[in-house]
């Protein structure tokens, strides 16, 4: 697993700062009602629209009482080994710290990687440190990394003990003034990958 506390695009392309937390706190249950009014990005299936572009359905991965996974809207139209997903907490939150709304999101991130990746090495964990943010609402990204992602980012990681020790050691590369990790739509995949150093 590589979890890298820097990378740049947004899950969403669009100018609401608070897009994610809508699609959290909006758009999960589709029995409320006007659902298919108060939610920008309904559930896969449901039947706001007959047939929606991907990017403009949620398709949710995996759930628990404090947290979310669905689909980054970068994987849609992509191959199935393109793996993107965001993991979200269902309650307001917005710092990148130690707060109890974000104690257990990594290991949750992780337990929603293990389902969609085979191999834990393949496996990244990012987070957006706040000035490179599109989003407000705290977000790990899930993805499938690049054969070649170790290698470009040999000396810029950090070993942890366990999951719950992230917030316990900032890497020092989240203080760069580029980001060290970009985001790529499945365009410009090369199985297996969905990151890839911009240095």
């Amino acid at each position: 697993m590589l979890i890298v506390a820097a990378l740049s695009g947004t899950a969403f392309a669009t100018e609401d700062r608070n897009a994610l937390l809508q699609i959290v706190s909006r758009c999960l249950d589709s029995t409320v009602t006007n659902y298919c009014q108060i939610c920008r990005a309904p559930l896969e299936g449901s039947s706001c629209v007959p047939s929606p572009p991907c990017s403009r359905t949620t398709e949710v991965w995996n759930r628990t009482h404090d947290y979310v996974a669905i689909r980054d809207a970068k994987a849609c139209g992509c191959p199935a080994e393109f793996v993107h997903g965001l993991a979200i907490p269902l309650a307001p939150l917005t710092c990148l710290d130690n707060s109890p709304g974000s104690k257990g999101i990594w290991q949750f991130a992780w337990q929603t990687a293990l389902r969609r990746i085979d191999d834990p090495l393949d496996i990244g964990l990012i987070v957006n440190p706040p000035k490179w943010r599109s989003q407000d609402q705290l977000h790990v990204h899930i993805l499938r990394l690049r054969s070649d992602a170790r290698e470009r980012l040999a000396g810029a990681t950090t070993t942890l003990a366990s999951l719950d020790s992230v917030w316990q050691r900032q890497p020092q590369t989240s203080q760069r003034s580029k980001p060290l990790m970009k985001t790529m739509g499945c365009s410009s995949y090369e199985a297996p990958t969905a990151a890839t150093s911009s240095l």
